[in-house]
């Protein structure tokens, strides 16, 4: 979820695919814990590069966020049983 692509309105009172061009892209950061309600992100956007806070946020449809299990996510599994190995 930390860093996923995601699309949000460029002002804070419109809904992502409202308007065609009225989208911009940006990166999940954090949720913002003062303002809002319990679900408003702050998003770092690609184009002004500055950390925004919307309530809505849609998801890219994008390789970059599909999860992917391979040996390299598992390095404490591997560094784990290299320790146990060398006991």
């Amino acid at each position: 979820m930390f860093w996923d692509i995601v699309h949000c309105a460029c002002h804070a009172n419109k809904q992502p695919g409202s308007q065609k061009g009225q989208e911009i892209r940006g990166h999940f950061v954090s949720f913002a814990w003062d303002v809002g309600h319990k679900l408003t992100f702050l998003v770092l956007t690609d184009d002004t590069r500055k950390v925004i806070k919307r309530s809505v946020l849609c998801l890219a449809d994008c390789p970059e966020n599909e999860i992917r299990l391979d040996e390299n996510n598992l390095r404490l599994d591997n560094l784990l049983d290299k320790n146990c190995d060398a006991r």
